[in-house]
């Protein structure tokens, strides 16, 4: 038997893995300034609430503890533990190469994703899992639970105050962290819908204009300023994905959407070369307009998705690079 699936989520991961290498190619026209500010109302948040929803979602009376450590231990840490020495090793070259210091703290790297710009979303994103996951168990009546819950909130809470207080980037602000938890813990028995719900679809667009508003306008209306706090474009984006029924994607798109992952975590590498060779080569600061930003993004998605591709491939590196068995 067939089980349906709404594959609008797999299909806006691609849009935002895109939208995160847009983030991370610096502009400055002003056309590429307005691009950079809406994928980053997007994108990344979408990744955060969409993430936290599903972990809420797989989640079951008979799931153990263990269990969900050792998901987290293969998908989240393994992965971010080997992409956080990548990109130390490629600090530490280049200092080398150009003769400069690297103002790299180690701590923060290995702790807090400071070693590269992209990587702090994989500390956040568990430390958001490990919150819910700490309201399930204190939200059951078996003391012991209670326990683990208290115990695992606390030491959550304790992490996020020692980056804060340490000025580490990244950290997720208690507001972030209120809006994305619990939006995961409503969406949880939604997410997987594939009825179309015309709700969904008109509170995500509801949301994602009032976040377009508080961009550009937080200066002019006091409750917009307020509402800039929030993530709302992502959260309103994952709410749309929900509310449409899209149960038929191209095969080739479905696979694009499962190297999503991989493509987040090693784009920067692609995009640290692009800058360092175009530094070499040319000697004057190159204009990146709308059409070669683009062109440079795409290309750096191209050359993420074939790494990704062969990392596949080869085991080692699957379990290393992309947390998969």
């Amino acid at each position: 038997m067939n089980i349906e699936k709404n594959y609008s989520i797999d299909l806006i991961r691609i849009v935002a893995a895109l939208g995160v290498i847009i983030i991370h190619v610096q502009g400055t026209v002003p056309e590429v300034i307005y691009l950079d500010k809406n994928a980053g109302m997007l994108c990344v948040p979408f990744f955060f609430a969409v993430s936290v929803s599903l972990f809420l979602s797989n989640l079951s009376a008979n799931t153990s503890f263990k269990d969900i450590a050792n998901k987290s231990w293969q998908r989240i840490i393994i992965p971010y533990l080997s992409w956080t020495a990548i990109y130390i090793l490629l600090l530490v070259g280049k200092s080398l190469i150009t003769h400069t210091h690297s103002k790299i703290v180690l701590w923060q790297a290995v702790f807090y994703g400071g070693s590269a710009m992209h990587l702090y979303f994989l500390p956040m994103l568990l430390a958001l899992q490990v919150i819910a996951l700490g309201i399930v168990y204190l939200l059951k009546p078996i003391y012991h639970s209670r326990i683990t819950g208290l115990a695992l909130t606390i030491a959550v809470i304790l992490y996020l105050f020692i980056g804060s207080v340490f000025k580490t980037f990244g950290i997720i602000s208690p507001i972030h962290i209120v809006c994305y938890v619990g939006f995961a813990f409503w969406a949880a028995s939604r997410i997987k819908s594939t009825q179309l719900n015309i709700m969904h679809i008109s509170i995500g667009c509801l949301l994602l204009m009032i976040a377009s508003l508080a961009s550009w306008y937080d200066e002019q209306f006091i409750f917009l300023s307020y509402a800039k706090l929030m993530p709302l474009g992502g959260i309103g984006l994952a709410i749309i994905c929900m509310g449409i029924r899209f149960i038929h994607m191209p095969k080739w798109l479905v696979i694009l959407s499962s190297l999503s992952y991989g493509i987040y975590l090693c784009h920067v590498v692609f995009l640290e070369a692009f800058e360092f060779i175009l530094e070499k080569i040319v000697s004057r600061e190159i204009c990146i307009d709308i059409p070669t930003k683009l062109l440079i993004v795409c290309s750096i998605f191209i050359f993420s998705a074939l790494f990704t591709v062969c990392a596949r491939r080869i085991s080692i590196a699957r379990k290393l690079l992309l947390g998969e068995k």
